[in-house]
């Protein structure tokens, strides 16, 4: 009788549409932020700021006087839509904010089909989607809207190369940049086109780049000094143990990319030979997410969610664990344990768990593209032009 009704219920549960599940972790972490009044204490205020000056007296200049705001033109553009709803903009962030959950979800689940076609373990499965939903909270709660834009931007580019769709895969990437600069870090994913689809991607890119930032930097020169500000460091972060003062160097973003790149340009010349691009692809996502997330300065809960959904990615598709430890573990510098500890524990704490997420995802990247496994695996190729699987 029970295994009959445990039965009965397992069918009933899997006849929910995967979407209906989305927007129940969508409205979960709404209810949350909202319930814990973080919706109060969002950065609002800055956003709806730097739309005022945005379309205010500053116009175009506006990051050559406040190199401060390090948010993009379109996630600016969004506040300026949602700052014209009657009523409390920092609520209304919130709500748009957990919507976005939803395509983040949908675009993770459709690559996660594409890489494994057989399916995953249900373990990791709930698992996987339980860290991306409630590790959306501190997003919602911060009310960072440009850093959802630039994560959905940089889904849709992924998928779109899957799809063989380099023109629109650009387009993607370049709003993803216009939303959060921070999405530059993952250029390195365009040169898993193919090789007669890579000039269309990186122009596509380009173009948009060009068509959004172009005219702040005609406007005003001053905007490319922006794109180096000088960052206070947080006193609970390794860089401040290590020397690094209140005012960062100028030249750690530029580092920070160089690093980002030279890594991305590596792995991609490690898979370039074998027909298993899409692993390739998606370990290059996560490992990349997460070391910017070890190079930058003040590493914020929220720059751990947008990277969430990408090393969840990255687990998935180079390894069939019942449990995706990497992605436990890249969600550890959300959770507050560290603060028990004092800033040296929880710098310590925080890179411990980045390095180990690192480490096994780079691992199991490494084995899984070797010349004996890579070509045995039976899922996750770029979809071939016309397959059932690639169709829209």
């Amino acid at each position: 009788m029970q295994t009959s009704l445990r039965a009965r219920l397992h069918d009933d549960l899997r006849r929910v549409p995967a979407w209906a599940w989305d927007v129940v972790l969508a409205i979960t972490a709404l209810a949350m932020v909202v319930s814990s009044g973080a919706a109060t204490k969002t950065d609002w205020s800055y956003y709806d700021a730097g739309q005022r000056l945005l379309f205010g007296d500053d116009g175009l200049r506006i990051y050559a006087l406040h190199p401060v705001y390090q948010i993009g033109p379109l996630g600016l553009g969004l506040a300026k839509v949602i700052a014209a709803v009657p009523g409390d903009g920092r609520l209304w962030d919130a709500a748009v904010l957990s919507a976005l959950l939803v395509p983040v979800l949908a675009l993770t689940r459709r690559l996660v089909s594409i890489a494994r076609p057989e399916g995953l373990a249900t373990s990791t499965y709930v698992l996987g989607w339980l860290v991306i939903g409630f590790g959306w909270f501190p997003l919602v709660a911060i009310g960072q809207l440009g850093d959802a834009l630039a994560l959905l931007g940089a889904l849709g580019a992924m998928l779109l190369l899957v799809r063989h769709r380099p023109e629109l895969a650009g387009v993607a990437f370049g709003l993803g940049c216009a939303a959060k600069p921070w999405i530059l870090v993952l250029l390195p994913l365009l040169l898993f086109a193919r090789s007669r689809d890579l000039v269309r991607a990186a122009a596509a890119a380009a173009v948009v780049g060009v068509l959004t930032w172009g005219p702040f930097v005609l406007a005003a020169p001053g905007t490319l000094r922006a794109a180096r500000p000088t960052f206070f460091v947080p006193t609970n972060d390794w860089q401040r143990l290590v020397g690094v003062g209140d005012g960062a160097p100028s030249w750690w973003r530029t580092a920070q990319l160089l690093v980002c790149w030279g890594v991305g340009l590596a792995m991609w010349a490690r898979t370039r030979g074998e027909p298993d691009q899409l692993v390739g692809l998606l370990a290059t996502a996560g490992v990349l997410s997460l070391i910017r997330l070890l190079t930058d300065l003040g590493t914020w809960p929220y720059y751990v969610t947008v990277a969430l959904p990408l090393v969840l990615l990255a687990d998935v598709a180079t390894r069939a664990r019942r449990v995706p430890w990497p992605t436990l573990a890249a969600f550890l510098p959300i959770l507050a344990l560290g603060a028990l500890m004092g800033d040296v524990g929880e710098a310590a704490y925080r890179v411990l768990s980045l390095l180990v997420a690192i480490v096994l995802l780079g691992r199991a990247w490494w084995v899984t593209t070797s010349p004996v496994a890579g070509t045995g695996r039976g899922g996750g190729r770029i979809v071939p032009e016309g397959s059932a699987s690639g169709s829209p």
